[in-house]
C-alpha cells in the first residue's frame, strides 16, 4: 500500500515543534512491510529555509521518501509544490 502525506512543514523543520516530531516519528513507524509513505512538502523552517535536497524524493528508511519543495514566500507559499503535487499523487 501506498500512502501519499501532504504537508507544509516536515523534519527536520524542528522551528515548529511537537507536529514535526509526531509525524516524522508516525512515518518511520508506519512505514515498511508492504507499506510505503511518501510526504511532500516545503523547505520551510521559520524565518530560513531547510539545507536539503529538493525536487526529488529521499529514501529516509526502509519505504519511507520525503520530497521538498522551495518555498517561494516564506511562511506562506511554494508555487513549485502546487504544480508538483498532482505528479507526486500520481
Amino acid at each position: 500500500m501506498n500512502i501519499c502525506l501532504i504537508i507544509p512543514s516536515f523534519y527536520p523543520a524542528i522551528v515548529y515543534g511537537g507536529p514535526i516530531f509526531s509525524t516524522w516519528y508516525a512515518c518511520k513507524y508506519v512505514s515498511g512491510n508492504e507499506i510505503s509513505i511518501f510526504v511532500s512538502t516545503t523547505n520551510a523552517n521559520g524565518l530560513e529555509k531547510l539545507p536539503v535536497e529538493r525536487n526529488n524524493f529521499i529514501k529516509y528508511g526502509e519505504e519511507f521518501y520525503v520530497k521538498y519543495y522551495n518555498e517561494t514566500i516564506i511562511g506562506r507559499f511554494s508555487l513549485s509544490m502546487i504544480f508538483g503535487l498532482w505528479k507526486d499523487i500520481k
